[in-house]
C-alpha cells in the first residue's frame, strides 16, 4: 500500500524546480516554466523535462496553463496565480 508521501516523492530535478518556483514567489518566472526552461536549470534532456513536469501535474504540485507551445506551469499554491485561497 503506498503512503501519500510516498506518492508524493520527487525527484532532485523536481526538487529544484519546486524550489525555485517557490523562491520566485506568486508570479514566478517571467513567461512561466516551460520544459525548455526545466531542461536548462537541471539539465535534463527536453523529453525528461516533460516527463517530469507531467508527474508534477499529477501529483497537483503545479498547475499548467496555455496548451502547446503555449504550455506554461506554475506551483499549485492556494491563494497565487489565482487559484482561490
Amino acid at each position: 500500500m503506498r503512503t501519500r508521501s510516498a506518492a508524493l516523492a520527487v525527484n532532485e530535478r523536481q526538487r529544484k524546480i519546486l524550489e525555485r518556483l517557490m523562491e520566485a514567489g506568486d508570479g514566478g518566472f517571467l513567461g512561466g516554466m516551460t520544459a525548455d526552461k526545466y531542461s536548462k536549470i537541471t539539465g535534463a534532456s527536453k523529453a525528461t523535462a516533460t516527463r517530469d513536469l507531467a508527474d508534477l501535474l499529477q501529483k497537483d504540485l503545479l498547475l499548467v496553463e496555455g496548451v502547446g507551445k503555449a504550455t506554461r506551469y506554475v506551483v499549485n499554491v492556494a491563494g497565487w496565480n489565482g487559484t482561490p485561497g
